[in-house]
């Protein structure tokens, strides 16, 4: 019986591999101004909280727009959606980059671009997951490229906060947002190339509160679909909130941190993410639920045993392990929702995964980012990973398929 399968067979596909090699490019900046951001707040407010609102307007627009993003991706041209996204995430970059240079990026400023960002992110994340199917020669390799593109997400997330960490240490932090800016020219030259083929089934013409309905109502009948979201909803909330947790750690736990502390500390949590990614690619012809079960519990009492010690070799370990389980977690849920979902109904069903994967984000962040202010980073810390093994106890036995 096979075991494994060829970790890349995705990339035989044109289209996806033309697409791969751009948004590889974009990523690497993306990672680096996504590093820079928390940074930078931390240094300007020296408060943890403070830094979690900045991750809430960032991800609160989903709260509002990632239904009404899903419903709108199912009846246009996803190449034409992400084109637009991805040009107004540039000119994001370019503000950040032009701001700083001439003095004017404050606190204030972060937090209005913070939420620009995330309106645009709403609509461009349910079209970067609905779009991998349609560029696939080969539509039984969905699960594979969705594995092989959060292997790419990985790679970046290890190559771009290393550079940033070097950048910010050696030439300032305006040059990560102007490196993220160069970098989008990569995946909007990469859409720009490729071939986008048909939807299966026609684009719904009803009316779009009665699509968002039907959206919904596909889910609740589709018990697969229900115990899935349960667990991201968990998941997601607690888990990845490192952008709060892992800085106020370096600052506030670490006595030897410089500058370029923190982003080293999000690479091995990249590396960690990308052998997670790499396990999901190595077995993508057999998506497991039993992943989406033990993977979650993994990643939490690493949190937890982050917080236990002010080492960075200690916390390096443990994030690196997280970082592993939360990305198997992430991809293996990803391609099971995918799988079991009917083709007319990606687009919806992938805006509430977009709903939760995002939506969540301003609750743990803040949530997180007061535990932190008001007890230690390490609470912080303790307080996710117990979050997520008593919920998804809950959810476990609640919850059965």
């Amino acid at each position: 019986m096979k075991k494994f399968t060829n970790p890349f067979v995705a990339l035989r596909s044109r289209n996806f591999r033309i697409y791969w090699l751009g948004m590889n490019i974009s990523l690497i900046g993306g990672w680096m101004q996504s590093i820079t951001i928390p940074w930078l707040t931390l240094k300007m407010t020296s408060d943890p909280f403070l830094v979690s609102l900045v991750a809430a307007l960032q991800f609160a627009p989903a709260l509002f727009l990632s239904l009404f993003a899903g419903a709108f991706i199912d009846r246009h041209n996803k190449k034409h959606v992400m084109l637009a996204t991805q040009s107004a995430h540039c000119i994001i970059a370019l503000l950040y980059f032009l701001l700083f240079h001439f003095g004017r990026l404050d606190y204030a400023t972060i937090l209005i671009l913070s939420l620009c960002s995330g309106i645009t992110q709403s609509v461009d994340s349910p079209a970067r997951q609905t779009i991998i199917y349609e560029l696939l020669d080969d539509k039984s390799h969905l699960t594979n490229a969705i594995a092989v593109n959060s292997m790419s997400f990985n790679i970046a997330r290890i190559i771009g906060p290393a550079i940033a960490g070097v950048v910010i240490a050696t030439v300032g932090m305006k040059i990560c947002f102007l490196i993220n800016f160069i970098s989008f020219f990569a995946v909007l030259l990469a859409l720009t190339l490729v071939r986008v083929s048909p939807d299966p089934m026609p684009p719904s013409r009803e009316n779009i509160w009665l699509s968002i309905k039907d959206g919904i109502a596909y889910i609740l009948r589709t018990p697969i679909l229900v115990y899935e979201l349960a667990i991201l909803l968990v998941f997601d909330t607690f888990i990845p909130n490192y952008n709060v947790t892992i800085s106020a750690y370096t600052k506030f736990m670490l006595s030897d941190f410089t500058d370029s502390t923190y982003g080293y500390l999000m690479s091995f949590l990249g590396v960690g993410a990308f052998f997670g990614a790499l396990f999901v690619a190595l077995t993508s012809h057999r998506p497991s639920v039993n992943t989406t079960r033990a993977m979650p519990l993994l990643s939490a009492v690493c949190l937890i045993m982050c917080g236990t010690h002010g080492s960075f070799a200690w916390c390096a370990f443990w994030i690196t392990i997280c970082g592993f389980g939360f990305v198997a977690t992430a991809a293996t849920l990803n391609s099971i929702i995918q799988i079991n979902t009917n083709p007319q109904y990606r687009g919806r069903v992938m805006s509430v995964h977009s709903l939760i994967f995002q939506g969540t984000t301003p609750f743990g962040a803040l949530l997180v980012g007061y535990v932190c202010r008001t007890f230690g980073a390490n609470w912080g810390l303790y307080f996710s990973g117990a979050m997520v093994i008593i919920l998804l106890t809950v959810v476990f036995y609640r919850l059965k398929i």
